[in-house]
């Protein structure tokens, strides 16, 4: 059986001839010396829990003081890192602009020079079919002329022949023969 304190105040010993009845007393004094041990005991127990216990609570502070630093420590690694990324990006696109552009500019060239080569093997084109027209117009009328004297060639002579055969013919008649003989050699 425990005791507490209001057992202790509300024992009553039984008098006798010379005062209390010292068994009980005895008796008494024992189990509360000995419910006394174990409350200075379990009070000693939680004193050493209790300081044990608050030896942790500094160190789950000092261990929280260590992750709010890191956690510190990462975010302004973070935002850091963030801000490098950020940067490296914009410097990234502006290089690819620029890159961009120059490709841009080299294709515009190219294209423009193509085109000057498209005009210009236009017109070398069109001057080529022109001499070319002009050669065979120069052709056509060569073979047309060449046609006229193998015309003239053939009926000539017949009229000369005949010509000749009559004398009553004129001068202008005889210019025409020698101019015919002249033509025809």
């Amino acid at each position: 059986m425990r005791l507490t304190a209001l057992d202790i105040y509300q024992q009553d010993f039984r008098k006798r001839f010379r005062g209390f009845d010292t068994d009980e007393v005895e008796s008494f004094l024992e189990v509360l010396a000995r419910d006394f041990e174990e409350l200075v005991q379990e009070n000693n127990n939680l004193r050493n829990r209790i300081t044990s216990l608050e030896e942790q609570i500094q160190e789950y502070r000092r261990k929280e003081a260590g992750i709010h630093e890191a956690l510190l420590s990462v975010e302004r690694y973070g935002e850091e890192a963030r801000s490098t990324v950020e940067r490296e990006t914009e410097l990234m696109i502006r290089e690819a602009r620029v890159q961009a552009e120059s490709i841009i500019r080299e294709a515009n060239i190219k294209v423009m020079k193509i085109h000057e080569q498209i005009t210009r093997l236009q017109h070398e084109k069109q001057r080529f079919i022109a001499q070319y027209r002009a050669a065979l117009e120069a052709q056509k009328q060569l073979l047309h002329e060449l046609q006229q004297m193998d015309f003239l060639a053939e009926t000539r002579p017949k009229q000369l022949e005949a010509q000749i055969q009559d004398p009553t013919s004129t001068d202008e008649d005889h210019t025409e023969i020698e101019i015919l003989e002249g033509t025809a050699q």
